[in-house]
């Protein structure tokens, strides 16, 4: 069963959208933070629409259930939110791939299911990341896959 998303103008009336030229500084941090940016996948996402970050990401995941994410929160505070999902309307695509969103972690928990697959998650801090994933774990879990920084010599990669 698929959810509701928000639409693009629900999205921009009730977030915060980062400017453009700050958003891709924070995406690229985050990139750098959680992605194998020298891995063909990573430059396929960066050259091709249809690709998605999740193919990159290197330190995870521990997947994670609500339950768990409402006890012991990885954030406080702020967080920022972008996705990449290709099969949504142009417009909304361009909205979670081009810009970063702002909005309290507990904001974000309270909407989650009405963002789309492939929504990331993170902080100032870059010390996780949390990942609203198309993967089916389990099905009793919202797919929710948590993150950490990793070296690059010894990384452990999900595919």
């Amino acid at each position: 069963m698929k959810l509701l998303t928000f639409t693009a103008l629900e999205i921009t009336n009730k977030f915060i959208r980062i400017p453009k030229t700050e958003s891709k500084l924070l995406k690229e941090q985050f990139e750098e933070a959680f992605c194998d940016i020298e891995s063909g996948s990573y430059i396929d996402y960066k050259r091709e629409f249809g690709y998605m970050l999740w193919d990159c990401m290197i330190g995870g995941p521990v997947v994670l259930t609500i339950e768990q994410i409402n006890t012991n929160p990885p954030f406080t505070g702020d967080v920022y939110v972008f996705w990449d999902v290709p099969e949504m309307s142009k417009e909304l695509h361009i909205l979670g791939r081009d810009y970063v969103h702002k909005m309290t972690f507990k904001e974000f928990m309270l909407n989650f299911y009405s963002f789309p697959q492939e929504t990331y998650v993170f902080n100032e801090e870059f010390q996780h990341a949390i990942v609203l994933s198309h993967e089916y774990f389990h099905e009793h879990l919202q797919n929710f896959c948590l993150y950490t920084p990793a070296e690059k010599d010894n990384w452990y990669k999900f595919c």
